[in-house]
């Protein structure tokens, strides 16, 4: 079991920093970050990223970096990070329509989805 784990962890492009607790342990941190955020005027991260976009952005992010600023120590996890942001703006100013099959992670990491497989939200929601 462990070699099959092993094998699948090194075949993902990128690689979360959620720890064992995956996005349910994150959930309530977060939110009260976006509270805080909008607390100061300022735009939490699902108001500029939608909710999919914005929790795959954090869950990329190394948690000893997390408090400080976006930032990440894979050039190809940063990279779609800011590939995230630039179809999410242009989902803001209607130039990009998302549609159940392709939306903002969709388009940017180009992966297809799975049927009835969810990324970036919790099986609990």
């Amino acid at each position: 079991m462990s070699e099959s784990n092993s094998k699948l962890s090194k075949g993902n492009k990128y690689h979360h920093h959620l720890g064992t607790g995956g996005y349910q342990h994150k959930l309530a941190q977060w939110e009260q970050e976006d509270e805080a955020q909008r607390a100061k005027g300022l735009p939490a991260l699902p108001d500029q990223l939608g909710r999919r976009g914005s929790r795959w952005v954090r869950a990329h992010v190394p948690a000893k970096e997390a408090k400080s600023s976006l930032s990440f120590s894979d050039p190809m996890v940063e990279e779609a990070a800011k590939n995230i942001f630039v179809v999410a703006a242009k989902q803001r100013a209607g130039e990009f329509k998302p549609q159940r099959e392709k939306d903002v992670l969709i388009v940017d990491l180009g992966n297809p989805e799975h049927p009835g497989r969810v990324r970036g939200m919790s099986s609990k929601e």
